[in-house]
């Protein structure tokens, strides 16, 4: 939790200092309105598609017997991991885009796993196609 205290506001002055051309500490930069509505109903449309879809997967499998194999287990394994990824990632960028820079809404438990997991890297995305 101190990190995320201590350095938040050098992160926030940074970017005023480089993206706002030495904005002072008050004039904290914010996206554009319909910069807002765009991610706002883009991460709706996902987030809504996703957690339908990847809820239905373990459904359709438990339901049929047949369903049950080796190949089908690991779509349900995906589709698990692609709901965790969802039901984690989404809701912190809704907040993320919807607040102040300097503002953490989140509590100290998702400021430590943001810490320590800024966010899907690239060799794990890459393996899961």
């Amino acid at each position: 939790m101190a990190e995320c205290v201590t350095l938040l506001p050098d992160v926030v002055a940074q970017y005023n200092a480089t993206v706002c051309g030495g904005a002072e500490q008050g004039d904290e930069p914010q996206f554009p309105v319909y910069v807002r509505v765009l991610v706002t109903l883009t991460c709706s449309v996902i987030l809504t598609v996703g957690i339908v879809g990847n809820v239905l997967v373990p459904l359709v499998i438990w339901r049929n017997r047949e369903l049950r194999n080796s190949t089908n287990f690991f779509l349900l394994n995906l589709s698990l991991a692609d709901l965790c990824v969802l039901l984690l990632c989404m809701p912190q960028v809704l907040v993320e885009v919807h607040t102040r820079p300097e503002v953490w809404v989140l509590g100290k438990t998702i400021c430590e796993y943001r810490a320590a997991h800024p966010g899907p890297s690239p060799w794990a995305l890459g393996t899961t196609f």
